[in-house]
């Protein structure tokens, strides 16, 4: 009996102890964990003004304890006030103060006022603190969330000066560059000019208007169009320009009006005029093309008038190919059925078990379904191998300079002219007929 009290009072002696040990290293490293976070927020230093893109830092900074990764910034103005864009985080930086391993972590993001006059800046931060605890089951990470106060900061945003503001100003606002270029400089009559521009910086790209041309002497221009960049800092225009003649020699300076916060000016960027020189042995060759009654009075040169010949028979001789091409093709597919449909009759008979016959049956049509399709890709590109992009006018037209009812023509194309697409461009299509090359509707052929 009394081995067994002996036996108790130990066993619960080395319970008490273990329990004591427990409760000191568990105090002791929740003291070890206490320690101290810290966050502000910080603008852009430099003036201010409405819709001006800058960007607004968040540092937090821990000493002696670990932060979960999300983070919640509360209680911040409305958008219609202040616009914030996605926080991105920045890499840590992770050092040892007084013997204590302090983070400090850093997140940035895009902001912008949308009226002048002072902000105040008063929010709060939602944090976890990650606490590492041991337990007879072993270590265990536990996460306590926290909501903490963050310096408070004062932003005062001053409007864009109305004096001396340009009539022309684009409404953008930034530190910019303008790069602006033509293609091709070169051109032959008929040929599109791109205009090409870019605007590199942080501005607010989606509240200004891009710069382009609206009236052109000697050119028809259409509308603007942004491409799309993989850098956000980078904003990408193009607007095509179409000569009316070859006396447009000339494309006038292209200019970008910004207001500059840096220097609290307006800021004017030209590029430009930019030269055209048209090929003069392009422009040569478009003699006039003129149907056979011009020919048969000798009003055109022996040269030009062999061009029109050859062209109106190589109008006909493949006219005439893709008829006969496409009969025999419809010809041989129906022989084919035939032949199939005379084997797949003779197997049904000659077969003794309605098994085999069932599998001549699947035979047989998996062989006229492949021939039915082999020959009916034969008829369709029959006509569309080498001579695809052979084409012949259904109606009398004018071949033009440009891809537009108002451009010069260049030539005549009667009814039934053998032509080359070399380029198409919404309803119009460039094409080549003999020494002639210019821009017809599509539908003329």
């Amino acid at each position: 009996m009394e081995y067994g009290e002996t036996a108790i009072n130990n066993m619960n002696r080395w319970l008490t102890n273990l329990i004591t040990c427990l409760a000191v290293t568990i105090s002791m490293q929740a003291f070890a964990q206490q320690g101290s976070v810290s966050a502000v927020i910080r603008p852009e230093s430099g003036t201010l003004y409405v819709n001006q893109t800058f960007d607004f830092d968040l540092i937090v900074t821990a000493s002696g304890v670990t932060l979960a990764k999300e983070m919640n910034l509360m209680n911040m103005p409305d958008q219609k006030v202040l616009r914030f864009e996605k926080f991105d985080e920045l890499p840590p930086v992770q050092e040892v103060v007084n013997g204590v391993a302090t983070e400090t972590r850093r997140f940035r993001c895009k902001a912008r006022a949308q009226r002048p006059g002072v902000i105040q800046l008063s929010p709060g931060l939602d944090i976890g603190v990650l606490q590492r605890r041991n337990t007879i089951f072993g270590t265990t990470v536990i996460t306590t969330s926290k909501r903490m106060g963050v310096s408070p900061v004062m932003l005062s945003i001053m409007p864009i000066p109305e004096k001396d503001k340009p009539k022309d100003f684009s409404g953008c606002i930034g530190n910019l560059a303008f790069e602006a270029s033509v293609s091709p400089h070169n051109p032959a009559p008929g040929d599109l000019i791109t205009l090409s521009y870019s605007i590199t910086g942080t501005a607010n790209m989606d509240e200004f208007k891009a710069p382009a041309y609206s009236d052109l002497p000697g050119f028809k221009v259409y509308e603007v169009r942004k491409i799309p960049s993989q850098n956000p800092n980078i904003s990408q225009y193009e607007q095509v320009l179409m000569p009316l003649g070859t006396n447009a020699l000339t494309v006038p300076k292209l200019s970008l009006t910004f207001f500059e916060p840096s220097s609290g000016t307006y800021k004017t960027v030209s590029k430009g005029p930019f030269n055209l020189i048209f090929q003069a042995d392009k422009a040569a060759i478009y003699e006039k093309y003129r149907p056979d009654d011009a020919i048969s009075k000798g009003s055109v040169s022996n040269k030009t008038r062999s061009v029109i010949s050859a062209g109106y028979e190589d109008a006909k001789k493949v006219s005439r190919e893709t008829w006969v091409q496409a009969i025999t093709s419809a010809v041989m597919l129906v022989i084919s059925v035939m032949f199939i449909r005379f084997i797949f009759i003779t197997l049904s008979f000659a077969a003794k078990t309605s098994k085999t016959q069932k599998a001549l049956k699947i035979v047989l049509a998996c062989a006229l379904l492949s021939a039915c399709t082999y020959l009916s890709y034969h008829i369709y590109t029959g006509s569309n191998t080498t001579k695809s992009a052979q084409y012949i006018t259904k109606q009398d037209d004018e071949a033009r300079i440009a891809p537009s009812a108002s451009a010069a023509p260049i030539c005549h194309l009667p009814k039934g002219s053998n032509v080359q697409v070399t380029e198409r461009y919404r309803n119009w299509i460039k094409i080549e007929s003999g020494i002639s090359s210019g821009w017809i509707r599509a539908d003329s052929i």
